[in-house]
Order: C-alpha cells, then sequence, then structure tokens
C-alpha cells in the first residue's frame, strides 16, 4: 500500500510539474502570448494628459494605426480642447470660475509646508451642488519652470486644498490651476504668487 500511495503522489507531481512548466499567460480578448512585464511598465508609465493613448497588449498595439483615425474625435469629447484663459479684466468665462486662493501662511520659509486652498464657483443652472472637479495647481518659478505639481483635494462646499513642500530656494512662484469637470477644463493662469523666504 506504502509503494502504490508513493506511486500515485509522484505522478500526480509529475503531471503538476509538466503542466506548470507548459504554462504561459496569455491575454484573453486577443488569444496571443503576453508580454506582461512590457504591458505594466507601459501602464505605470502612462501620462493621462499626453495626446496619444497607450497601447496594453498584443492586437491593440497592432491597430494603434486603425485607432489613430479616431483620436481627433475622441479628444473633442475629452473636453480638453476648451480650455478657457483670463482675458485681459481677469473674467472667465465657462461654467467653473475661481472665486478665492490663498496659501497659508504666506510668505514661506524656504523647506516649510504652505497650505494651498481654491474655492470654485459653477455658473450654470442644472449643475448640482455635488459636481466634483479635478483640480491640480501648477508651482512655477521666476522662469516658468514646473516646479511641482500638486493635486488639490476636495471637501465640502466647492472648496480644494493641498499641502505644498516649499523644498524651493528662496524666491516668487507662482501656481496655476487646472481644473475639469466631466464637460469643461479650465486653466487659471498665475492665479496665485507665493513668496518662499529663507
Amino acid at each position: 500500500m506504502n509503494g502504490q500511495n508513493m506511486l500515485c503522489i509522484s505522478a500526480i507531481l509529475a503531471a503538476l510539474f509538466i503542466m506548470a512548466s507548459n504554462a504561459f499567460a496569455a491575454c484573453s480578448s486577443c488569444s496571443g502570448e503576453a508580454d506582461w512585464s512590457r504591458s505594466a511598465g507601459e501602464f505605470m508609465n502612462w501620462d493621462p494628459t499626453g495626446a496619444e493613448p497607450a497601447a496594453f497588449g498584443i492586437n491593440q498595439a497592432a491597430s494603434q494605426a486603425a485607432n489613430q483615425a479616431a483620436l481627433p474625435a475622441q479628444q473633442e469629447m475629452a473636453g480638453w480642447e476648451n480650455v478657457l484663459k483670463a482675458d485681459d479684466a481677469g473674467n472667465y468665462s465657462g461654467r467653473i470660475s475661481l472665486q478665492s486662493i490663498n496659501a497659508t501662511p504666506a510668505p514661506v520659509k524656504s523647506g516649510g509646508t504652505t497650505l494651498i486652498t481654491a474655492v470654485f464657483s459653477l455658473n450654470q443652472s442644472g449643475w448640482q451642488e455635488e459636481t466634483r472637479l479635478t483640480v491640480h495647481a501648477l508651482v512655477k518659478d521666476s522662469a516658468g519652470a514646473e516646479v511641482e505639481r500638486l493635486i488639490l483635494i476636495g471637501s465640502s462646499a466647492n472648496r480644494y486644498f493641498s499641502n505644498w513642500v516649499a523644498d524651493v530656494p528662496p524666491g516668487s512662484y507662482r501656481v496655476d490651476v487646472l481644473a475639469s469637470s466631466r464637460t469643461e477644463a479650465v486653466r487659471f493662469d498665475e492665479a496665485l504668487k507665493v513668496e518662499v523666504v529663507g
């Protein structure tokens, strides 16, 4: 009995070993073997603000040329071409307006933290109070180079905030604000000036 059990266990282990050695990763939608390291790398490095969508999978990469014809229509639907800029009077058109923005404390010491708070209003009837925006703040130095990109977190009453750790040399820094909803994106250039002192 002992010999039969050992033989049976050996046969099962051999079968598992053979099955494991023949195993491979395959994409169920494209029926091909996938290079998961390349696909995972492309996914992790994808830039959502880029014009071209990342190709994940074998057939998607091969048919990317066919999808290029549909790309302009997809971009129009995303609404990013409707980014609005301030006019000379500082008035903003569209549905999203920046009511106020501030940094506390201001000025901030180099290496210190300041809280950037922005309050928005939605200028169209029919917009629900719970409409959420995606808000980013781009901190730029005096030469216009981007120092840091912050994601502002929404709280009640269309108020968005984020801490900025000013790990920069002393000087004057400008903050551009990007706010978007499902249908519109607005850019508020030089919405805030933050002084960093030594």
